[in-house]
C-alpha cells in the first residue's frame, strides 16, 4: 500500500520518476504504469527551459511507432475475425499502454544526459531492491511462484535492469566509485537470479558479463567475445568435468517444466500453421492453451514471445517482433559507425536480449516484464547522439534518424 502511494501519478518531477521506476516490480503494476504515462503528459506541459512560449517537440521513435502500428493492424483484424472478449479488450489496451511507456522513456532520455543518467540509476535501484527482496525470500521460503512477483518475472527484470543496464553503466562513466556501483548491482542480481534457480537468466547474465568484462580487458569489441564465448562453451561442454560444473548451476527441481513447456510451443506451432494469417484473437492464450494443457496447473502462456505472437495474431505478429529487431539493429549499426560505441553496445545488449530470452520467457505476457521492454526500446531509440535541440517548428516532419516530430505548442501560465 505504502509503495502504491508512492508511485500515484503526482507530476513529472525527475524524483517522482525515479521513485516509480524503482517501485515498478515492487508496487502495484498498472498503478506505477499509469503513474509513468501521466508523468510523460507532466513532461510535456512543463515546457522546455528558456523557450518563454513554453513549446516542447512530441516525439514517437520509429522503433516504438512502426511495430505498434503493424501490430494494430494485425490484432484488429485478428479480433475483427475471431471475435472480441473482456480480456482481449484487456490486453489490447495493455499492449498500447507498452507503446506508450516506451515513448515516455524516449522522451526523458533524448531531454539530457542527466535525464538519462537519472533513469539508468532508478532502473539499477529497482534491480538492487528487488533482488535483495527477493533473495531473503528464496534464502528462507525456498522458490515458489505465490510471491509478490513470478520467479521468471522476476529473473527477466534483474537481467535487465541488473545487468544490461549495469553494463551499459559502467562503459559511460570514469569515476571508479560510479562503475563500482554497477558492478554491485550485477553481483547482487546474479546471486538473486541464481537463488531463484532461473536457467536462462543465470546462463545468458554469466554469458553477457564474461563478454563484457573480456572486450574490456583484451580491448576488443564485444561482437568478438561474444562469438569466441560461444565457441569455449561449445567446446568445453564436451568435457565432463565442465559438464559436472553445468550440471550443478543448472539441475534444478524447476527442470520439470522443460517438457511441459516444448509440448506447448509445439501446440501453439499447430495453432499457428491452422491459422497463419489472422490467427486466434489477440489475448486468446490462456483460453487456448486449455484446450492443450498437460495438467491443471499448466501454465496460461508458453514461454515464449515467438509462440505468443504467432499463434495469437499470426504473422503480422512475428513481422512486429521482426521489426522491434531490425530497429534495434539499425541503431547499433549506426551508432557504431559514428563512432558512439557505448550507445551501440547499448543497443546490442537490448537486441541479444529480447532475441535470446524471447525463447524461453514471454516478455509481452504480463505487464512487469511488458513495461521493462517497453523502457529498453525507448532508452536504446534515445541514448544516441547529442541531438541539435530537435525541432521546435511549425511542420510535423520527421525527426533526424529515428522519430516523427509531432508539434505541440502549450503556452506555460503567465504567457
Amino acid at each position: 500500500m505504502i509503495a502504491s502511494i508512492f508511485a500515484a501519478p503526482f507530476c513529472g518531477v525527475r524524483s517522482v520518476v525515479g521513485v516509480q521506476l524503482v517501485l515498478l516490480p515492487l508496487a502495484h503494476i498498472y498503478l506505477v504504469g499509469a503513474a509513468l504515462v501521466a508523468s510523460l503528459v507532466c513532461h510535456l506541459l512543463q515546457g522546455d527551459q528558456g523557450d518563454q512560449r513554453g513549446r516542447r517537440q512530441f516525439e514517437v521513435p520509429h522503433l516504438i511507432l512502426y511495430p505498434w502500428a503493424v501490430w494494430l493492424v494485425a490484432a484488429s483484424i485478428s479480433l475483427i475475425v475471431n471475435g472480441i472478449s473482456s480480456r482481449s479488450l484487456f490486453q489490447f489496451a495493455e499492449f498500447i499502454f507498452y507503446g506508450l511507456i516506451g515513448t515516455f522513456a524516449f522522451q526523458i532520455s533524448v531531454g539530457g544526459a542527466s535525464h538519462l543518467r537519472h533513469i539508468l540509476k532508478s532502473l539499477m535501484a529497482s534491480a538492487f531492491f528487488l533482488a535483495i527482496v527477493l533473495g531473503l525470500i528464496y534464502r528462507t521460503r525456498g522458490v515458489q511462484d505465490g510471491y509478490f512477483i513470478g520467479s521468471n518475472e522476476a529473473a527477466f527484470i534483474l537481467v535487465v535492469c541488473g545487468l544490461v543496464v549495469p553494463v551499459y553503466w559502467i562503459s559511460t562513466v570514469s569515476d571508479w566509485r560510479k562503475a563500482a556501483i554497477g558492478w554491485v548491482v550485477i553481483m547482487v542480481s546474479l546471486w538473486a537470479i541464481y537463488l531463484g534457480e532461473s536457467r536462462a537468466g543465470i546462463g545468458f547474465g554469466l554469458a553477457v558479463i564474461g563478454s563484457f568484462v573480456l572486450s574490456s580487458l583484451l580491448g576488443v569489441s564485444f561482437a568478438k567475445c561474444a562469438v569466441a564465448c560461444a565457441i569455449l562453451v561449445l567446446l568445453g561442454s564436451q568435457q565432463t568435468s565442465v559438464q559436472e560444473v553445468a550440471g550443478r548451476l543448472f539441475d534444478t527441481e524447476r527442470n520439470f517444466s522443460n517438457i511441459e513447456r516444448t509440448a506447448l510451443i509445439e501446440s501453439c506451432y499447430a495453432l499457428f500453421v491452422e491459422r497463419p494469417w489472422t490467427g486466434w484473437g489477440w489475448g486468446t492464450m490462456e483460453s487456448l492453451l486449455d484446450t492443450y494443457s498437460l495438467s491443471k496447473n499448466s501454465y496460461p502462456h508458453p514461454h515464449n514471445t515467438y509462440a505468443h505472437f504467432a499463434a495469437e495474431i499470426g504473422v503480422g505478429g512475428l513481422v512486429c517482433l521482426g521489426m522491434i529487431f531490425i530497429g534495434l539493429g539499425t541503431i547499433a549499426v549506426g551508432n557504431y559507425r559514428a563512432g558512439r560505441r557505448h550507445e551501440a553496445l547499448f543497443a546490442a545488449y537490448c537486441l541479444v536480449t529480447l532475441v535470446v530470452l524471447g525463447m524461453v520467457n514471454d516478455y509481452f505476457y504480463g505487464a512487469n516484464r511488458g513495461i521493462i521492454v517497453a523502457v529498453m526500446l525507448g532508452l536504446a531509440a534515445g541514448v544516441q547522439a547529442p541531438r541539435k535541440r530537435l525541432m521546435r517548428m511549425n511542420s510535423g516532419r520527421l525527426a533526424p534518424g529515428n522519430s516523427l516530430a509531432i508539434p505541440t505548442t502549450i503556452h506555460s501560465a503567465g504567457s
